[in-house]
């Protein structure tokens, strides 16, 4: 993969892991990479490769699904390669609602890792709870 092609796929990942992470729709993407570029005018405006570089960068809602499923993934695999390694290992689960009153149950897991020679706790999952009636 050419470099600015790796560097661009790169920061449009770091773009898809901030919006997941403060809960944000992907169609706000495009309004970061609008910043993005108002900035690098304002800051690089004889560097047009800095602005053509931003320009680059692929953040569609349509792709950020996909990043998105990318870096579940990773995680998920990343949790899994750790969890087979370690020694120990404890799981919680704790009852909780989100924004809309909706019940879910959080499992963390708290796993010492032996490469890192560290404690480290992960949220495996967030599951709604099914109320049957």
């Amino acid at each position: 993969m050419h470099e600015r092609a790796r560097k661009s796929a790169e920061a449009a990942l770091r773009v898809c892991c901030t919006l997941n992470k403060h809960q944000k729709p992907f169609l706000d993407s495009e309004i970061i990479k609008e910043c993005m570029l108002k900035v690098a005018r304002a800051l690089f405006e004889e560097k047009k490769d800095i602005v053509a570089a931003i320009q680059g960068i692929p953040l569609l809602a349509k792709s950020n699904s996909r990043r998105t499923q990318i870096l579940l993934t990773d995680n998920k695999n990343s949790l899994l390669s750790l969890l087979k390694k370690t020694p120990c290992y404890a799981i919680a689960i704790d009852e909780s609602c989100d924004i809309v009153d909706d019940e879910q149950m959080s499992i963390f897991v708290r796993l010492f890792d032996i490469e890192s020679k560290v404690f480290r706790d992960k949220l495996p999952a967030v599951l709604p709870f099914k109320i049957s009636s």
